[in-house]
């Protein structure tokens, strides 16, 4: 009972810090580009790289956790996220912060892992309840990255600071994962749809650029229109091929099930009110500040340059 309870409390912390570096960079977006010297718009690129990367190594990452070592699937995401805040920490180059953030995409797969390895090592009896725990660190954290971000963020203060902050916290998490996850020699003779995975990738992205993109190119313009329609007929060939592959990346079949497909439809419309929420609360709070009228306590309250 208490090694179960140190791996839920592990695995819990490990979603928890990932939900954190999800929207940890919200607040500081201004800061960013006033101390990088970029357009507001360059600097939301390091929001759009971090949910590309996402979208292309999630599925890639689940399917590596199917089919060998669990613990060493979330280990090498781990090292990948840790590597991308101390890359983002030590840099001040837009380029090589976009480099960072992508690895910290890694992040957004660390929810399947966990629950992968839960399913693993809990008893059924334990199993749901031990979920839906870990799935509420996804809400608590997003939420708590704003949150923490203002109030540990001093006036005047580097960007930098998140990413040292977030550094420890992932060395912590990792240290832990290390200790308390147990490794289970696990090799399914099976092997990674790479050609799929890449189709995969390419489709999610070209929608991710089109969402996240529209309203800065316009949402009739020719570029977003391009990157929605080649997003869509990649997705639709990496859909068809699936169909005939024997061991595809994702399983269309599973994905057409009822319950399968209200769960994901729940999930993204959460989802997505989460991610409007976190903005629109992050522009809400700089409007009322830019207007003399902010009654926002600090702890809640992003950082601006302003």
């Amino acid at each position: 009972m208490k090694r179960d309870n140190r791996l839920l409390a592990t695995l819990g912390a490990v979603v928890l810090t990932a939900a954190v570096l999800q929207t940890s960079i919200v607040p500081v977006l201004d800061l960013v580009a006033a101390q990088l010297h970029i357009s507001s718009a360059a600097a939301e690129w390091t929001v759009t790289a971090n949910l590309l990367a996402a979208a292309a190594a999630t599925p890639l990452i689940g399917r590596l956790a199917d089919l060998f070592n669990k613990k060493w699937v979330l280990l090498g995401a781990l090292a990948l996220i840790l590597a991308g805040l101390l890359l983002g920490a030590l840099t001040s180059s837009l380029a090589l912060l976009m480099v960072g953030r992508v690895m910290q995409g890694m992040s957004f797969a660390l929810y399947p892992v966990a629950v992968s390895i839960l399913r693993d090592e809990l008893p059924a009896e334990r199993l749901v309840r031990s979920m839906a725990a870990v799935l509420a660190m996804l809400g608590v954290g997003g939420a708590f990255g704003l949150v923490v971000t203002g109030f540990l963020m001093p006036a005047g203060a580097s960007y930098h600071r998140v990413f040292w902050l977030s550094t420890v916290a992932a060395i912590v998490v990792t240290a832990a994962a290390v200790v308390v996850v147990p490794s289970r020699p696990h090799r399914v003779h099976s092997r990674v749809d790479w050609l799929g995975a890449l189709a995969l990738a390419a489709g999610l992205c070209g929608l991710m650029l089109a969402v996240s993109q529209g309203a800065a190119w316009g949402w009739t313009s020719p570029r977003t229109a391009s990157a929605a329609a080649l997003g869509s007929a990649v997705l639709l060939a990496w859909w068809s091929r699936s169909k005939r592959v024997a061991q595809p990346l994702v399983s269309t079949a599973m994905l057409t099930r009822r319950p399968i497909l209200l769960a994901n439809a729940a999930t993204f419309l959460v989802g997505m009110g989460l991610y409007f929420s976190f903005l629109g609360m992050t522009d809400f709070v700089e409007a009322r500040a830019a207007r003399g009228t902010d009654s926002t306590p600090p702890s809640c309250r992003p950082v601006s340059c302003s």
